[in-house]
């Protein structure tokens, strides 16, 4: 009798633990399900996973773990790639592109990146807009 009880205790911490590694694929099916194209899904992850190996990268070549050469081919390696996978969610998202697009007016002075219709400071980089020059919505 006890063994019984403890083989359904066991059980029920194992159900438990793994509980979550369940929830988390189906959550995954949902999405890809309700946007209609798994294929975004799994592009953004993998930008996702390039972006923060990137990072990760960046941060040994800081710590003295690669050499400027092996950091620098790296690094071109992942960005080059994750360009292509941005251009290719570019491209399945479609009409997102030209709405974003037209919500960008004009660009920073100093760093020269766009800049949205309102913005009084640079997202990249801080700088104040100069409110003669601000661009109203």
């Amino acid at each position: 009798m006890s063994s019984v009880i403890s083989l359904l205790i066991i059980t029920l911490i194992i159900l438990y633990v793994i509980r979550p590694y369940l929830q988390k694929k189906a959550g995954v099916a949902e999405i890809g399900g309700a946007e209609g194209n798994g294929r975004i899904v799994d592009l953004r992850e993998t930008r996702d996973n390039l972006l923060s190996a990137i990072k990760d990268i960046e941060f040994d070549y800081e710590m003295g773990k690669l050499s400027p050469e092996d950091f620098s081919e790296i690094k071109t390696q992942y960005r080059d790639k994750a360009i292509e996978v941005l251009k290719e969610i570019e491209m399945q998202e479609g009409g997102n592109s030209k709405t974003r697009q037209s919500s960008m007016e004009g660009v920073c002075e100093v760093c020269k990146n766009p800049r949205k219709k309102g913005d009084r400071f640079c997202r990249h980089c801080g700088n104040q807009f100069n409110a003669s020059k601000r661009i109203k919505p």
